[in-house]
């Protein structure tokens, strides 16, 4: 899995989309918390600095840079607690972000931690 994260050459969950995931949640965090009347303005701010620094500030703001935080975050999801901050996720939401079919079961708790160490291992080296 971990191979399959952040890859440069677009295959799985490649490099771009995880700069994409991290830029939406910085420039929606932005924009709230300041008010700003424009979102290009949120999104002129957080693009001034680099993919690297994105990312580690994603990584603080979100998770603490904390792999437990993460995994809890991941199982909290597929258990129906969680909330990825502010917008809450209904199940059906979740199963047609990850392409899973009418029959696929959803990953249990477990599963779902084991993602989020990794994709916070992922973000550690990528924001390095």
């Amino acid at each position: 899995m971990l191979a399959n994260i952040g890859r440069p050459d677009g295959e799985g969950f490649g490099c771009a989309e995880v700069v994409a995931d991290v830029d939406a949640f910085l420039v929606a965090r932005d924009w709230y918390t300041t008010m700003s009347s424009a979102l290009s303005e949120s999104l002129r701010r957080v693009l001034q600095d680099r993919p690297a620094e994105r990312i580690d500030q994603f990584y603080q703001l979100r998770f603490e840079k904390q792999p437990n935080n993460a995994s809890r975050a991941f199982s909290r999801l597929v258990t129906g607690e969680g909330v990825l901050d502010p917008i809450p996720l209904r199940a059906i939401a979740l199963r047609q972000a990850v392409g899973l079919r009418g029959g696929d079961p959803m990953p249990t708790a477990q599963e779902a931690g084991a993602c989020g160490r990794t994709f916070a291992e992922k973000l550690a080296t990528l924001s390095a």
